[in-house]
């Protein structure tokens, strides 16, 4: 029996993965606290991985704990460049 290579991170790619990106994707974008582009969202195991740019707009905006409240998402492996102010 062989293994596929992807064996280790089993993850059903059905629409609930789909659905939990687009929720991802609709939170950070809808808030009035940062604005994001070039917003990449992967679903991985228990999470999702984040890419991309966001202007925050106030300092104590917690990206992974903004999407760690969507149901579905426990870890957050977060790669995304944060800049304040102009950038």
């Amino acid at each position: 029996m062989t293994d596929s290579p992807h064996s280790s991170h089993k993850m059903p790619e059905d629409a609930s993965t789909h659905a939990i990106e687009t929720r991802v994707r609709r939170e950070l974008l809808s808030s009035s606290q940062l604005s994001v582009s070039s917003l990449v969202v992967r679903r991985m195991p228990n999470g999702v991985c984040l890419e991309g740019i966001v202007k925050v707009h106030d300092d104590s905006v917690d990206v992974d704990a903004v999407v760690k409240q969507i149901s579905g998402v426990e870890e957050v492996r977060n790669h995304l460049l944060v800049c304040a102010g102009r950038c």
